[in-house]
């Protein structure tokens, strides 16, 4: 569960980037990043046995917010 923690982290860093950059090639770089982040995570969680991914979640939003 470390790496799906660690991968939405990054998803929410690309998304914090991107808001703090002004619209154009870069920032759309960012967000299509933390999409990709945010999919990796998802592919992940998918693999977790039922009762870990609510678990997992309540602990990830805990620490990214």
């Amino acid at each position: 569960m470390q790496k799906l923690e660690e991968y939405r982290g990054h998803a929410k860093e690309c998304r914090e980037m991107a808001a703090k950059t002004k619209a154009g090639e870069q920032r759309d770089s960012l967000l299509k990043m933390a999409q990709s982040w945010d999919r990796l995570a998802d592919e992940r969680e998918s693999k977790l046995p039922i009762e870990g991914r609510d678990e997992n979640r309540r602990g990830i939003k805990d620490k990214i917010g």
